[in-house]
């Protein structure tokens, strides 16, 4: 059977890999994968993902989703923060909509619900699904060469619907302006700010 990433439940390594997305299903919630992300003694699908324990609310302020946290020490840290919050939010979507058609199981409902309110409405998924793809398409819009990622980068590959993101799409356009090198390189702009470039209305 083939499993689509648009039928996941969530997916952990979007834009590390060129094909193999490594996601959980909610037909098969106590895979290996389903039990790494949803443990309920760590949390690591929302630890750093989510501020204050509302991710629909976090997911959508795109001034929160692709900053970094503060450090005191400018030469510490990994700067993973910014890619585990971007990770958790394009999943989102997809995990709000599972938890409002009571499909997941208890161990990874209770953990998500912790997260998730229940209720979520489409412009609430609208909001964050634009969040995480409007910022893909202006990196693009913005790189060098931008035939490196246009088709990659495109909205309509980047959208399962308006209300969520294609995690296939996302994964091969972040693959793309990762490993595009100087290409996907945008030129200089102080207005141009987020994971590569966003351009943003704070």
């Amino acid at each position: 059977m083939v499993q689509l990433a648009s039928d996941a439940l969530f997916c952990d390594n979007i834009g590390s890999t060129s094909s193999n997305l490594q996601c959980c299903y909610a037909h098969d919630q106590s895979s290996p994968i389903c039990l790494k992300n949803f443990n309920a003694s760590g949390d690591p699908t929302f630890t750093g993902g989510c501020d204050g324990g509302n991710c629909i609310s976090s997911c959508q302020n795109t001034k929160l989703l692709y900053s970094s946290e503060q450090q005191d020490d400018p030469y510490m840290g990994n700067g993973r923060a910014p890619i585990r919050r971007y990770l958790t939010c394009a999943n989102v979507p997809a995990m709000a909509g599972y938890l409002s058609q009571h499909v997941l199981e208890k161990n990874v409902s209770s953990t998500v619900s912790r997260y998730i309110p229940q209720g979520a409405t489409k412009d609430d998924m609208k909001a964050v699904t634009l969040a995480v793809t409007d910022c893909l398409t202006n990196t693009c819009r913005n790189a060098r060469n931008k035939g490196s990622c246009r088709s990659s980068c495109s909205a309509v590959n980047l959208l399962t619907n308006n209300t969520s993101p294609n995690l296939q799409g996302l994964n091969e356009c972040l693959n793309s302006l990762c490993t595009g090198g100087y290409h996907s390189l945008p030129w200089a702009d102080a207005d141009v700010i987020g994971i590569g470039v966003c351009i943003c209305n704070h």
